[in-house]
């Protein structure tokens, strides 16, 4: 096996490297942007959807996707690699996504812990909008 970070990752902490789990790995690694379940089963024609949920739902909870939006019922996922938080641009018909930088607001102390937020503009990309 090659030096795949999300294999790594489940070897370090015990869990069974499944075909499935080590194509999606394999394929993810390589992946740039968002993406969906339905994109990796398009990609990955040997695996069947019930496993590609099983493993994305593993790989977020291990941490190494974390969600980011819901379009068109469909739940879109971005690879925890880089561990900086950033916030998103995304395309609502191509999917075509960027990463954008927003200043961080003020924000009042407050008795809330782990606060944490999400921000994310949607809108159609220049080809898009053609």
């Amino acid at each position: 096996m090659n030096n795949n970070w999300i294999i790594e990752k489940l070897k370090e902490n015990k869990i069974k490297i499944t075909i499935p789990r080590q194509k999606i790995a394999i394929w993810l690694d390589k992946k740039n942007g968002i993406f969906c379940a339905s994109e990796i089963n398009k990609k990955i024609k040997t695996i069947d959807r019930v496993s590609t949920y099983r493993t994305l739902d593993l790989f977020q909870k291990e941490k190494i996707i974390t969600p980011i939006i819901s379009l068109n019922g469909e739940q879109f996922y971005e690879k925890n690699n880089d561990n900086e938080h950033h916030h998103h641009i995304i395309c609502t018909k191509c999917h075509k996504t960027e990463c954008i930088e927003c200043t961080k607001p003020k924000i009042k102390k407050t008795n809330f812990k782990n606060l944490n937020h999400s921000l994310i503009f949607t809108g159609l990309c220049q080809t898009c909008a053609k």
